[in-house]
């Protein structure tokens, strides 16, 4: 009975350790600020960058999530210029966002807002 008790503690130790471990949380963090991004939930995912760079100021991930609040604050002021009619001046921001933060996941919005306000390009810079 002794050892049939000390194979299935051996055995569940075993299985434990072949378990896949935890994602780094930094990873963990940046991966759904960027899917608050992506759902348009700015000031949460904001926090998700903003607790990464505060708490983990040694990650890989850190410089993409500094790159990313500074994408959210550009992507912001666009939709304050747009709400207030401003729209040209909301088409040049949301134009910088997409120029200076290729990377993010806002661009991609920032494109489309710039068709929605400019839809026959004649704002497009060349």
């Amino acid at each position: 009975m002794r050892k049939l008790f000390i194979s299935i503690l051996i055995g569940g130790g075993l299985l434990l350790c072949a378990q896949a471990p935890d994602p780094e949380p930094t990873k963990v963090l940046f991966n759904r600020g960027v899917r608050e991004e992506q759902r348009g939930r700015l000031d949460s995912a904001k926090l998700f960058f903003v607790t990464l760079v505060r708490t983990y100021d040694e990650s890989s991930y850190v410089s993409q999530a500094k790159a990313e609040i500074g994408a959210i604050a550009v992507y912001q002021e666009a939709q304050a210029k747009q709400a207030a009619g401003d729209l040209r001046a909301a088409f040049d921001t949301y134009q910088t966002l997409v120029l200076g933060y290729r990377e993010s996941a806002l661009a991609a919005a920032a494109s489309k807002q710039m068709r929605l306000i400019d839809p026959e390009g004649k704002w497009t810079r060349r």
